[in-house]
């Protein structure tokens, strides 16, 4: 080997562990402190939260999906979560809290407000630093209305939307015992259902507040929206509280241009 030869191989030599050194460096990593907080800093037995699950998400570009990196759960007495060694980078942050019961009782899901979407809670790790986020403010998670139906026509046999003057649904959940409206929902009546047979309303706006919700009032209505039928009225027995989901379920009777709707399953229900 030749002076020219050897001077070439170290060359290539030292590249070479140049590149495996630099493949071999591990991910700059940094620490996250998430403080959280119930409303304006109240105790969690106030809530009934016993554990807060704080989870981080790699935040997507476009409409893609942000992507779970890392969760912890921490007694709600706490009041933060801390994630050691995470990858640089930012983060969306979900918070939720959890009864005794496992059920989401309080969260930091952000809500639609006059047809805005609140800005979601964002984390920036730094390399070799410790962050801590600002502090992240937890609000009762609504109750969820689900409703399911079955069609028949004049003889008691299963219809379909399109033999029938029934075009939607008009599904009010109260409070006050009937008295003050807290969501509206309109439903069609081809609508596909959601939730294994239920059609799970939407409540973007997370008016359904579990606390004070009792009472439910569905009304048949054709193309033009006119009431077509009686009405079912359901009184229910509570409130069923934040994160629980109420299921109802009625029929549609549907004889000429009348469709009344009747009550079906355990629910105390009243026909008008």
């Amino acid at each position: 080997m030749n002076i020219k030869q050897l001077v070439t191989s170290a060359c290539s030599l030292s590249v070479l562990t140049f590149a495996i050194t630099a493949c071999n460096q591990p991910d700059p990593v940094g620490d996250l402190i998430v403080p959280f907080e119930i409303g304006a800093g109240i105790e969690c037995s106030l809530k009934n939260v016993v554990d807060v699950k704080v989870t981080l998400l790699e935040v997507k570009a476009g409409d893609a999906e942000d992507v779970e990196v890392e969760s912890t759960s921490v007694p709600c007495a706490e009041g933060k979560a801390i994630f050691n060694n995470v990858p640089v980078g930012t983060y969306t942050i979900s918070v939720e809290g959890y009864d005794a019961d496992d059920f989401v009782v309080v969260d930091n899901v952000p809500k639609l407000d006059n047809g805005v979407l609140e800005a979601a809670e964002i984390g920036e790790v730094l390399e070799g630093k410790e962050t801590t986020t600002e502090v992240v403010t937890l609000a009762s998670t609504p109750s969820k209305l689900w409703v399911r139906y079955e069609l028949e026509d004049g003889e008691g046999f299963q219809a379909m939307c399109s033999q029938i003057p029934l075009t939607e649904l008009a599904v009010t959940a109260y409070k006050n015992g009937g008295a003050d409206p807290l969501l509206s929902v309109v439903l069609a009546c081809d609508a596909i259902p959601t939730e294994v047979n239920y059609h799970d309303l939407s409540d973007p706006e997370r008016e359904l507040d579990g606390a004070v919700f009792d009472y439910v009032r569905v009304q048949p209505r054709d193309a033009t929206g006119n009431i077509i039928g009686a009405d079912v009225k359901y009184a229910l027995p509570e409130a069923p509280g934040p994160g629980r989901t109420v299921k109802l379920t009625f029929s549609a009777r549907c004889v000429g241009a009348v469709c009344d709707l009747k009550c079906k399953g355990a629910n105390d229900c009243t026909q008008d």
